[in-house]
């Protein structure tokens, strides 16, 4: 109801321009939610929270390939952090994901076609345990004890040199210590080909599930009686 007693539609309205500033505004949401239902739209605000994460973390990782010299310490540690933080990123949101399905998501669809691939990306990410590892060793969590010690004692094998630390010049952010990775790497029993395929997985999913949610919450809307107008300017 508007502040003199009349009803508002609700709608959602993109608005702006698909090559400028843009958004999504939802006139009347205490409807739109009423409709869609309290669990449901909540559940979509989690992931849409997890989205963002997706794209500040994929914006770093351009940044770092865009402005840090090629061959630098730094630029290989950051490419090495920001990759396992998007990876336990992916993870939580494969959580999230589940979290969608179980508030009967898929009911509130008429087309069920736009949840497809969300949901592929649900049953490849949640409790995957080889992106729970990412996460908990390499990612989110700095790992456990006893797969440093486990580390240790593989690159102490031979007894052959170890590069602990490297960097360029005096700034800080120039470090980096591989001798630590290559001893949590170790410790994790991750193999190449478990590298290998965790960051494929990886990047072929934070490439493109952010639009992929968005393109289901409109669709949810539109299947709920919600006009979903689309206002933007096109070239």
């Amino acid at each position: 109801m508007s502040a003199i007693g009349v009803a508002i539609s609700p709608t959602a309205v993109f608005s702006g321009s698909v090559d400028g500033d843009w958004r999504v505004s939802l006139v009347n949401p205490q409807a739109i939610v009423h409709v869609v239902g309290r669990a449901v739209f909540a559940a979509f605000l989690k992931c849409f929270v997890a989205t963002d994460r997706v794209m500040t973390l994929e914006q770093m990782l351009q940044l770092n390939s865009l402005h840090v010299a090629k061959d630098s310490p730094a630029r290989n540690r950051n490419l090495q952090v920001l990759a396992f933080l998007m990876a336990g990123t992916l993870y939580e949101l494969g959580d999230a994901l589940q979290e969608l399905c179980d508030a009967k998501v898929y009911e509130k669809l008429s087309d069920k076609s736009s949840w497809t691939p969300v949901n592929e990306a649900r049953a490849r990410w949640h409790k995957n345990k080889l992106m729970s590892k990412f996460r908990n060793q390499l990612g989110h969590h700095l790992g456990d004890p006893d797969v440093y010690t486990k580390g240790l004692d593989a690159m102490l094998q031979g007894n052959a040199d170890l590069l602990l630390a490297r960097g360029r010049g005096r700034a800080r952010h120039s470090d980096e210590y591989p001798g630590a990775w290559d001893a949590l790497f170790r410790g994790s029993d991750i193999d190449e080909a478990g590298f290998q395929q965790g960051l494929l997985l990886t990047k072929t999913t934070h490439l493109e599930l952010p639009d992929q949610l968005l393109a289901v919450f409109a669709e949810v809307l539109d299947s709920c009686g919600i006009p979903v107008l689309d206002q933007r300017s096109k070239p």
